[in-house]
């Protein structure tokens, strides 16, 4: 019986002595044996592309959009935003066909959102959960950026959705609601049942400016937390026990003063002893992309430091919605964990071969490596942090390589 963590001193002296009597060819296989013994642990990779569309287990085209990423027992479940086909949108023109919001709008701002899912084991086969939430079942109004996390405390997997109020004013929030909506399930797959939709909305005191969010779960103490854009600064507050409404413990992130453009599309993670929130610049399904704001802090509700801007192409400027240079031509959606790795989601907007803008590409990036002390693999790609932990300039890839199944002999 192989040990996965001690080594038989004889044992080694006894392989030494058979490896000097043997051919070369049984010496590598010996050499890789006693790779196995030391390292009990590899990781397998799939690869995923960045150029192109990603196909399901019954061979039909991924339904893309906004995007989150759950992980529950070895399967990763994708949360979209469907937008609908928007066939031929150009959203980054100087026309602005889909910006700004517009009630009745026949593209972004359109009612006929739907939230679907996909769930994979491997990052190659996808099965398609689906409609979660229909038109039918939630208030009237414009479905942005679903998140759903697992509450311990709850048993519950809680669903958090924007619904954009209709009066097509992003500013008439308070007064007429922003609509925040939760809805709660016994399954990742749902059934899903809304338990605060307009006008009865979730109640937070970051929820007084209808804008991009993300719901961050602490692993180390179950707490949960909200992260909400208000264009000039980001408010982070405390979940309640339920993870269906806030706390009031609020703090807020500066945006735009460090940066100089308003903010969206923020996440946040844990990695460590850090607490990481990376945002962008404003894009309203521009094709261009957006740039990757992180800041760093030793807690989840701050003080958070600036660590600069990881997405634009260096030497470039920030800015929002426009023909920037940004590097991976993608607007942030989530960052989740495969293993010890960390890997960053982008929407690449309008980049469907066909025009239909819920056909999208997603880009894949890894954040950081995998620990030399827990896989013998790494990725195939530049390693992406640093020695003080801060994350280093994103690049383009065509594909990278997502480790996928760790393996222990025992």
């Amino acid at each position: 019986k192989v040990a996965s963590n001690i080594i038989d001193p004889y044992f080694t002296m006894k392989l030494a002595h058979v490896m000097q009597k043997q051919s070369p060819l049984a010496l590598i296989v010996l050499q890789f044996c006693a790779l196995w013994l030391l390292f009990p642990q590899f990781t397998q990779s799939t690869t995923v592309s960045n150029v192109d569309p990603i196909f399901d287990s019954s061979g039909k085209q991924m339904i893309t959009g906004e995007t989150d990423v759950l992980e529950f027992n070895g399967t990763y479940y994708f949360y979209f935003d469907d937008w609908g086909g928007c066939a031929n949108a150009v959203c980054s023109n100087a026309t602005n066909d889909c910006c700004p919001a517009v009630k009745n709008s026949p593209c972004i701002y359109a009612q006929n959102h739907t939230i679907n899912a996909y769930k994979t084991r491997d990052f190659k086969t996808w099965d398609n959960l689906g409609v979660l939430i229909s038109v039918s079942q939630r208030a009237q109004g414009t479905v942005f950026r679903p998140h759903v996390v697992y509450n311990v405390h709850t048993s519950k997997f809680v669903m958090w959705f924007e619904n954009f109020n209709l009066s097509g004013d992003p500013a008439a929030c308070p007064a007429t609601g922003c609509h925040y909506s939760v809805a709660t399930a016994d399954n990742p797959e749902g059934p899903w049942d809304i338990i605060y939709d307009g006008p009865n909305n979730a109640k937070f005191k970051c929820g007084t400016s209808q804008g991009d969010f993300d719901i961050f779960v602490d692993k180390d103490t179950m707490e949960a937390y909200i992260v909400v854009t208000h264009y000039t600064a980001l408010c982070i507050e405390k979940l309640n026990s339920d993870y269906t409404g806030g706390t009031g413990d609020i703090n807020l992130v500066p945006g735009y003063n460090l940066t100089g453009v308003a903010g969206e599309a923020p996440v946040m993670f844990k990695r460590g002893q850090y607490y990481y929130m990376m945002w962008g610049s404003g894009c309203c399904a521009c094709s261009v992309g957006a740039s990757v704001f992180v800041h760093r802090a030793l807690s989840p509700l701050g003080p958070y430091t600036y660590l600069g801007d990881v997405g634009t192409v260096p030497g470039h400027k920030a800015c929002n919605s426009c023909a920037g240079p940004f590097t991976t031509r993608a607007q942030q959606t989530s960052v989740f964990q495969v293993g010890d790795s960390y890997i960053w989601l982008g929407n690449q907007w309008e980049s469907a071969k066909d025009n239909v803008l819920d056909h999208a590409l997603l880009y894949f990036w890894p954040l950081f490596r995998v620990d030399m002390g827990t896989s013998l693999f790494l990725y195939n790609r530049p390693i992406q942090f640093s020695d003080s932990g801060s994350i280093i300039h994103f690049q383009w890839r065509d594909h990278i390589e997502i480790p996928t199944t760790v393996a222990t002999f025992s």
